[in-house]
């Protein structure tokens, strides 16, 4: 499956693509500035933030997301960013089980 990201400019009514973004990337939100774009990325137990410079298409790392505790953990969300992009958030799924060994005369 083939994917592009553009920005649309209202006021010019047009769309270019964004460099540097990819279907491995999801948008999250542009900075203050409107000049770079959080993005993230990863797989089942972590993610990354990184910072995109949408003029160039540089990529700059500025997070990674894990769980204090990676045992068990399946999946970690897609994060929100604060506007100013001073704070984060993010969840994680955990699944643990028990195995009990049980002996007995049978």
């Amino acid at each position: 499956m083939s994917c592009e990201y553009v920005s649309y400019s209202v006021s010019a009514n047009s769309a270019e693509p964004i460099a540097g973004l990819t279907s491995e990337h999801t948008p999250l939100r542009f900075d203050e500035s409107g000049r770079a774009l959080d993005v993230t990325g990863g797989v089942a137990g972590g993610r990354t933030i990184e910072r995109l410079e949408a003029a160039s298409g540089e990529h700059t790392p500025w997070r990674v997301l894990e769980a204090p505790s990676p045992m068990g953990v399946i999946f970690v969300t897609k994060p929100t960013v604060t506007a100013d992009g001073r704070r984060h958030a993010y969840s994680f799924v955990r699944v643990v089980s028990n195995l009990d060994l049980v002996e007995g005369s049978g």
